[in-house]
């Protein structure tokens, strides 16, 4: 996933004073991405999340308050192929060992506890390989392309942001 944001990186603890703001965000994934603000539902790909192999560039304009959930922070909740060898096998939904944990209840809230979650890894174009959408956004000098720590194992991923004011 990589992400445009033009505000600095704010402590996720600091809190300012609530004041409403006209948002616009582009995101660009590989595969399937939703984005919530505050626990509100903003936007998501309009490719169903069962398309195979489907990279998507969205543009949501929204309304928020700050503070709007600092720096990206990952939690992998679906990790496979754990024995990458199985990839070659007749019937790799058998043979191959997946990890899975349940998403944690209320994670798209601000006032979730994050503390245990990772720092989301940055990516470089070349590592990442970007295809379809990702040209249609014009990328600010400071956007980044993050993920978990495996950009081949680590299927789904959470993440989280906060900003301030």
């Amino acid at each position: 996933m990589k992400t445009k944001r033009s505000i600095p990186s704010i402590p996720a603890r600091r809190r300012a004073a609530a004041c409403i703001a006209n948002l616009v965000a582009e995101v660009w994934a590989d595969n399937w991405f939703a984005l919530y603000v505050n626990g509100e539902l903003v936007g998501e790909v309009s490719v169903p999340i069962t398309t195979e192999r489907s990279f998507n560039a969205e543009t949501f304009s929204f309304e928020a308050t700050y503070p709007l959930s600092a720096d990206w922070l990952s939690l992998v909740v679906h990790r496979a192929p754990l024995n990458t060898d199985c990839e070659r096998d007749a019937d790799p939904d058998a043979t191959c060992q997946f990890e899975s944990i349940e998403s944690p209840e209320g994670w798209t809230t601000a006032d979730f506890d994050d503390s245990t979650w990772t720092s989301a890894s940055v990516w470089s174009e070349a590592e990442v390989s970007p295809k379809d959408g990702y040209d249609q956004i014009t990328w600010d000098s400071s956007a980044t392309l993050i993920w978990g720590t495996d950009l081949e194992v680590d299927n789904t991923v959470l993440l989280r942001v906060a900003v301030d004011a």
